[in-house]
């Protein structure tokens, strides 16, 4: 008997609909390509003072922006479900509106003091935080946190670079309906 599988037949498409799918949550998860290490790595200390460096980071969100679009999304009937909205972006990642961080950083996590009055606990490895799912480790050198919520994806890392007086932080997000990357530069000012 010959086997044959036109691009009709419901079998290749489901097949095909299947590859396309987790070929596309591996691009835009933006995961990287090894498991994240839980061993800091040597010299990656972010304890200390850091001030933004203006110039060199992106505008924080203009949180009415967000909420007008969204706002406009529901009346149109095109809205998902409230917990995959991106309108929790300053509440779940304070570093986009923070000017200064204070940093306390051991073995096993760190505590982030921010300027706007919020402090985080973080700890390596996976854990649950708030309503996320949280897997936190080193990729490349860079201290990675993967965080995933209800149909929303992010990406929060902290890059060292500059003989670690600088702190490049990077904030990530994937919902349904939104994509959103936003950069913070801050330099050390005490150790």
């Amino acid at each position: 008997m010959n086997y044959m599988i036109s691009s009709t037949d419901t079998r290749y498409v489901k097949w095909k609909y299947v590859v396309v799918v987790c070929a596309t949550s591996l691009l835009l998860s933006g995961c990287p390509s090894s498991p994240l290490s839980g061993s800091v790595p040597y010299g990656f200390d972010l304890s200390g003072s850091w001030r933004i460096l203006s110039e060199s980071s992106d505008e924080a969100p203009d949180l009415n922006a967000i909420a007008a679009k969204e706002l406009a999304r529901a009346q149109r009937g095109k809205q998902i479900d409230s917990r995959s909205s991106i309108s929790f972006i300053i509440q779940d990642f304070p570093v986009l509106v923070s000017t200064s961080l204070d940093i306390e950083q051991d073995e096993t996590s760190m505590g982030v003091a921010y300027s706007n009055s919020f402090y985080r606990e973080v700890s390596w490895g996976k854990h649950q935080m708030q309503d996320w799912k949280v897997n936190t480790g080193w990729s490349d050198g860079d201290l990675v946190l993967l965080l995933d919520r209800h149909k929303v994806d992010a990406r929060e890392t902290f890059a060292l670079s500059e003989r670690n007086q600088l702190l490049t932080i990077t904030v990530s997000i994937q919902t349904p309906l939104d994509k959103m990357s936003l950069k913070r530069v801050f330099q050390r000012v005490s150790q």
